[in-house]
């Protein structure tokens, strides 16, 4: 099965690759359409997005909504709140459904359920900890449609821009030089993007339910995992880095 994800994934790298080198970029972008290249584009640049919402404003937004929610519904008294009643009244669904995002709350109930006079520090504890996973849900939602919209609305222009100097015969040339290598990136992007959502997807199984044996698969590819676990963002970062340190030698 994992060669099989592996060969799909070089087969799906090498088939974008030859469709934008044979078409050029102008028609390629015309025949496949900007939506599927902004989705495609939207894999890799989304994390960067998601990470980006959920510092700035998404993680304490969260937060602070789930520690309104948890000081309502637990029961106040004189000294402090009864966190040994909020585990008690939690429907076993609710439990379940936030221990498979990675909230666990029989975790929570261990370390703070014998509480009958908690503080708030401890209830503003409980709330990053279950908020921890939505708050990621959400940015990776937004950063996705974020993501998105960027890529296209670019891509939109170029095409325009592409249409209005396409009578040029010498601009083709460079129409296909930038169809490969559109190619190449993109093709690129569509394969990592798929690897790390099908890991995602594999996690989420194992998570709700330990008993599925799909993760062996993961840990048996070759491709699917180098491109699922490399680190694209990071290794780009440092060529252009390494790069810029080059040429400011060259030139002091």
């Amino acid at each position: 099965m994992s060669i099989l994800i592996d060969a799909l994934l070089i087969i799906i790298f090498l088939s974008i690759l030859v469709f934008f080198t044979k078409y050029g970029l102008d028609r390629a972008l015309f025949k496949i359409g900007k939506t599927w290249l902004a989705i495609a584009c939207a894999l890799v640049i989304g994390p960067l997005i998601t990470s980006f919402l959920e510092n700035v404003f998404i993680t304490d937004f969260v937060t602070n909504a789930v520690h309104a929610s948890l000081i309502e519904l637990i029961e106040h008294n004189a000294n402090g709140y009864n966190l040994a009643e909020l585990f008690e009244s939690m429907p076993d669904n609710f439990v379940n459904f936030l221990d498979g995002l990675g909230a666990s709350l029989t975790s929570l109930e261990a370390e703070f359920g014998a509480y009958t006079e908690a503080s708030d520090e401890i209830i503003r504890t409980m709330a990053e900890r279950i908020a921890s996973p939505c708050v990621y849900t959400i940015s990776s939602i937004l950063g996705l449609l974020v993501g998105f919209l960027i890529p296209w609305l670019f891509m939109k222009w170029i095409s325009y821009e592409l249409k209005k100097d396409s009578r040029h015969s010498f601009f083709r040339v460079f129409d296909y030089i930038g169809g490969f290598l559109t190619g190449l990136a993109l093709g690129y992007a569509a394969v990592i993007g798929l690897s790390i959502l099908t890991r995602t997807a594999f996690q989420v199984v194992v998570a709700f339910d330990s008993s599925v044996q799909v993760m062996p698969i993961y840990e048996s590819s070759f491709v699917f995992k180098f491109l699922a676990e490399f680190d694209t963002i990071g290794t780009i970062t440092a060529i252009f880095q390494n790069i810029t340190t080059t040429i400011q030698n060259v030139m002091a």
